[in-house]
Formats: C-alpha cells, structure tokens, sequence
C-alpha cells in the first residue's frame, strides 16, 4: 500500500479493492495518506471504507469515516449512517449509537424545517401564477381540483407524483413548482427509516435506556414506520409495569404481527 502514492484516483482505487476484501488495517493507512497528502476521497471511497467497516464490524474505522466524510461536506444517506450503526452494533460499542441517533433527530427536523420553508415559498409562487392565470382566462374546474390536490398532498407531506401528473395534463403540459419530501432544491432531508430505528433500540437495549426506547417506538408509531420482523420482538422488552403506555406499545407491535408472548 506504500507504493501507491502517484494520484488521488489510484488511492481511491486500491481503498474499494481493499474494501471488497476486508482488508480494514490498510483502508485506514491510505486514507490516512491521502488526508496527509492533501487528497479528497470521494463519497464513493467513503461508502466503501464504511462498508467494510460493517462486514468486520470496525466501528472506529465506521465513525472516523462518517466524520470525515462529512467534513468533506458531503451528505450521507440514511443507508451510510444504517452502516456505521451497524459497525457499532457489530462491535458492541453502544455509546455513539445513541450519540448517532441524537444527530440524525436534529436532521430530521432540519429537513422538515426546510421542507415548510420551501412548500410555503412554493405555495406563494403558485398563488401568485393562478393569480395572473386568472386575470387571463377563468381556470377549468379540472385545473381548480389538480390545483387543490397538490396543495392538499403537500400539506400532508407525502409524494405527490399522481397529483402533478393531473395538473399536467390539465394544464396542457405545464407543470407546477413542487418540492418532494426528498429532493428540495438543494436542500437535503435525511429520514430514519426501520432498519435505523431497530439499531437505535439494539443499543438502547444493551444500555438498559428504557425511556428513551419508549419514546423512540412512539416516533415509529407517529411516523407509521413498519417495523422489522424482529424488532417486534425487541418492543416488549421496552414496556415496564404499570405504565400507563404499555397498551399503546403492545398494540403497535400487535398491527404490524403477533408479539413475542
């Protein structure tokens, strides 16, 4: 690994081949020589060295990565954190699980500040186009209901593909601004999904941090997150006696399948 020094491309290359045999010991010298020399790995080198990291379950090799990647300022996908936790979880190191889940909350809600932000901008953009469609001609009621549909999936905050193919073809191939839950213009909302949550609750569990898995199976109840086969059977460990809950966790796990008797 030492002679390879001649360009970031040739590094990049030598850090997936060594990703793909779980080489970790060498990812980290060559990642540690391409920061030295001044070099940026890719965020497709930082996927690699993560993955890796998964397979072998190096959490320090997972977390350094993620530090830097995001240094570098690039965005990792939930599927990226998904894999750091992962590491974490494979090594039994539960600390920087729940210090992850604590950051990926405050992205969330970042995400859903600039979501409102922009449907808002996107709202009076389009109030203001109907605005001056209407000092031309009196819109159809077709366009009137596309108008109504759009506006009424985006307040709840869902896709809204069907409802823009409507306003299309009612509007004769002219589409409305519309931001979708994912892609906001530069913007760039990072959502939990099942596999995040039942990581989050392995280590909650491991640390014996009961209120704070209750209160995270109440956000999967809240966002109607379908949980994984076996994170049902995680849930009952999360209820304590008499609690006033226990039935609001029971019935949850009891929608999505049977519960561990």
């Amino acid at each position: 690994a030492n002679k390879i020094t001649k360009s970031t491309a040739a590094y990049s290359k030598a850090v997936v081949a060594f990703a793909n045999c779980g080489d970790t010991e060498t990812i980290v010298q060559l990642l540690q020589e391409m920061r030295s020399k001044k070099m940026k790995p890719s965020l497709m080198v930082c996927k690699a060295a993560i993955e890796a990291a998964r397979e072998v379950g190096d959490a320090k090799l997972a977390l350094t990565t993620l530090r830097l990647a995001k240094n570098l300022r690039y965005l990792p996908g939930i599927h990226l954190y998904n894999a750091v936790l992962a590491a974490c979880a494979a090594a039994e190191d539960w600390a920087p699980m729940v210090t992850l889940g604590d950051q990926l909350k405050l992205e969330e809600q970042k995400g859903q500040s600039l979501l409102l932000q922009q449907r808002d901008k996107e709202k009076a953009n389009f109030d203001e186009e109907q605005r001056r469609a209407d000092e031309e001609e009196e819109p159809s009621s077709k366009y009137k209901k596309a108008a109504e549909e759009i506006w009424k999936n985006v307040e709840k905050e869902k896709p809204h593909e069907a409802a823009l193919d409507e306003a299309k073809r009612s509007q004769g191939g002219r589409i409305v601004p519309a931001g979708g839950p994912i892609s906001l213009k530069g913007a760039f909302w990072l959502r939990m999904n099942a596999l995040t949550y039942h990581l989050l609750l392995t280590a909650f569990r491991a640390l014996g941090l009961l209120r704070e898995g209750r209160e995270l199976i109440f956000q999967m109840q809240e966002k109607n997150v379908k949980p994984l086969a076996t994170t049902r059977h995680l849930i009952d460990i999360f209820t304590e006696p008499g609690a006033r809950d226990n039935d609001k966790i029971f019935g949850y796990a009891m929608k999505w399948g049977k519960r561990q008797d």
